[in-house]
């Protein structure tokens, strides 16, 4: 079961409306433990924050890929894995041990950045942190991917 909260609407401490969007899948197995992380926020309070840990945030990004075209996800991974220098057969494996709703593969990645091509520009206004990737690091990457079927076992 899923449960999401779509929009859920506050004032925020600048008296700024804001919304925030939550998504909890209580079917979907975490592989790996938690990270805890120190927060600090504009206002100078640090607090701890638990938070999957990168190597599965990756894993989860390639599912994604595969499942739905947004830039987004496709711009997200190729930045972790630049930033993390994470080995890509390493988060590939956790990806095969997730639980697989419908078959990942690598053509289905390809079809979906394919078809966000005419949508970048306009996803990556949401964007707020904002790095140029050129299109061919990204086509690199896919063509990297060591899998062609990631399918239940």
């Amino acid at each position: 079961a899923t449960i999401k909260l779509e929009k859920l609407q506050y004032t925020g401490p600048l008296i700024q409306p804001n919304s925030l969007k939550a998504e909890i899948d209580f079917l979907q197995n975490v592989l790996l433990p938690p990270q805890t992380l120190v927060y600090h926020n504009v206002w100078d309070v640090d607090f701890t924050v638990a938070v999957m840990d990168i190597k599965e945030i990756c894993a989860e990004k390639i599912r994604a890929m595969s499942d739905r075209a947004r830039y987004r996800d496709f711009y997200d991974i190729y930045l972790l894995l630049e930033k993390y220098k994470l080995d890509l057969n390493e988060v590939v494996s956790y990806v095969r041990q997730k639980e697989i709703r419908q078959p990942i593969t690598k053509a289905s990645i390809q079809t979906n950045w394919k078809v966000i091509a005419t949508e970048k520009e306009q996803e990556m206004g949401q964007i707020y942190y904002s790095k140029r990737v050129e299109d061919s690091q990204i086509e690199m990457l896919i063509q990297s991917l060591p899998f062609n079927s990631i399918t239940a076992a």
